[in-house]
């Protein structure tokens, strides 16, 4: 059976508005009636500040790629290290592990992700590490403000 998400690395500040908008999340833009979200312009700042080193993806059906679902938010944590950088998944929306695996076989390094979302378990059985992982100097972030278990994601 194929996956029922297709994701699409995205290379504007645009895309990432639309996919936020799409999903109804907390960094969606004041468009088409819509309020704006409460973390819009930190996540843009974010984006600006941080260049390559914060990275989205847009979910998308598989059978419908035109409809954007939502999106995947990724921080390198080792700028200084180009060859196996550690990537860290700060958000997704919609939760899925099947998401996850497939943006890590799109990119270079370790992809690690948190075991849960607001209280959404993530099912699968990758490593478990405990560490402190951390972008200081990202205006927005969700996930990585302390110690936790974080998941060595295994496509």
């Amino acid at each position: 059976m194929p996956p029922p998400y297709k994701v699409t690395r995205i290379e504007e500040w645009e895309e990432v508005e639309d996919a936020a908008l799409a999903s109804k999340r907390c960094i969606q833009p004041q468009r088409d009636m819509a309020e704006p979200g409460t973390n819009w312009k930190k996540a843009q700042e974010t984006w600006e500040a941080l260049g390559e080193r914060v990275i989205y993806f847009a979910i998308c059906e598989a059978n419908y790629p035109q409809t954007l679902l939502g999106y995947v938010r990724l921080f390198n944590t080792t700028p200084e290290v180009s060859a196996n950088p550690t990537w860290i998944v700060d958000y997704m929306w919609p939760i899925s592990a099947e998401v996850i695996v497939m943006v890590a076989e799109t990119l270079k390094g370790t992809v690690m992700t948190k075991s849960y979302f607001n209280n959404d378990l993530l099912t699968r059985r990758w490593p478990r590490v405990a560490l402190s992982l951390n972008v200081p100097e990202a205006p927005y972030r969700v996930q990585t403000e302390s110690l936790a278990d974080w998941l060595v994601v295994v496509p």
